[in-house]
């Protein structure tokens, strides 16, 4: 047990273990909504197959984009400047 958690830390410490477990997250997310929220009549084991495997490429193009965002005082600064712009508008 002890093993399983420190395997486990140890994957989420990456960045690519982070980003692989919020696609899992997203998936488990979207099957969800696909089978529960939507109630989809699916008529054969394709439809299936391609309710499984449609959020992956998708989720992957978004978390994708994250890999390329390296985190830089200048893009901390553009965020805290556009949450200061959002709480305190100057233009009406």
């Amino acid at each position: 047990m002890k093993k399983l958690k420190q395997v486990i830390s140890h994957v989420l410490s990456t960045r690519l273990g982070f980003i692989l477990t919020l696609l899992l997250l997203y998936w488990l997310k979207t099957m969800w909504a696909y089978h529960i929220d939507f109630t989809l009549d699916l008529g054969n084991f394709y439809q299936v197959i391609l309710s499984i495997l449609n959020p992956i490429p998708f989720g992957l193009f978004l978390l994708g984009l994250s890999l390329y965002i390296k985190r830089t005082p200048n893009l901390l600064y553009c965020e805290l400047d556009y949450l200061h712009d959002f709480k305190y508008p100057t233009h009406f």
